[in-house]
């Protein structure tokens, strides 16, 4: 018993395996560059890593380190664009295609190469919100439209949403000529996309789209603020059943239209 036991203490224990080679190095049928210990170099050295990891990757991926590996060049683009936005990902990328350089050289398919490849814009992006709101939008409301804009405003965004307050329009034939605030003593009518108290028919709507689809309308009137609770799409309109029938006020051949300016609010 006592021997059996030392001899289980003697024997040599199981090494990890040792990384990769750093750089470009033969497997199988060609070449593939491996990542270096990232952790051990200062940072100075870190960014021209990056930078070299970077620009193999993107070599190979173009078909420069054999032409049996040539992806889309607009999906290459992308890639390069988004990883030079956060040049820290490049270092989980490398590996990462290491690793499918690998498998493939070592009689893996291109397919399973080419399909992580792809997938790697959507994981890296996975919850970032990829356009802040940080410029000013000018448009006009184009009378017989549900909705328009469709701005992209990410989680946390104070978006000021700004009306012209005296252009009139009218929502049916023989109607009142109103303004953005709205017709009076109609708030709560129901069809209407906002049926709340402070929502009288034909006021300017904000519609605020989550990227998991939940919608929330609220009224803009001639200026509101917005805080963004998810990334989205922000649109706005009138409070109406029927646009078809909506029309501008216009005398002679001058036509009043309302102007909507979208602005960050900070």
């Amino acid at each position: 018993m006592w021997i059996a036991l030392l001899a289980l203490a003697c024997a040599p224990k199981k090494l990890p395996p040792p990384p990769p080679p750093v750089g470009w190095h033969d497997v199988g049928t060609g070449a593939c560059y491996g990542p270096p210990s990232w952790e051990k170099l200062e940072t100075s050295e870190r960014k021209l890593a990056r930078q070299a990891a970077l620009e193999a990757m993107r070599a190979q991926w173009s078909g420069q380190k054999g032409e049996d590996v040539v992806f889309e060049e607009s999906a290459v683009e992308n890639l390069e664009m988004l990883l030079l936005s956060n040049p820290a990902k490049i270092e989980a990328v490398t590996a990462e295609n290491h690793d499918a350089c690998v498998a493939y050289r070592s009689g893996g398919t291109r397919d399973a190469w080419e399909a992580t490849f792809r997938a790697l814009p959507g994981r890296l992006t996975a919850g970032e919100c990829l356009h802040p709101m940080r410029t000013t939008t000018f448009d006009y409301l184009v009378m017989g439209k549900p909705w328009q804009g469709n701005v992209e405003v990410c989680k946390g965004n104070r978006v000021s949403i700004d009306a012209s307050a005296k252009d009139r329009f009218r929502l049916r034939d023989g109607g009142p000529w109103i303004t953005v605030t709205g017709e009076a003593g109609t708030a709560g009518a129901a069809g209407l996309p906002c049926v709340a108290s402070n929502c009288p028919r034909g006021v300017l709507l904000g519609r605020f789209v989550a990227a998991d689809g939940t919608e929330t309308v609220f009224p803009v009137g001639a200026g509101a603020v917005f805080t963004a609770p998810a990334h989205g799409t922000l649109s706005y309109g009138l409070n109406d059943d029927t646009w078809a029938d909506n029309k501008y006020f216009k005398k002679g051949s001058v036509e009043e239209s309302v102007s909507i300016t979208l602005k960050p609010a900070d």
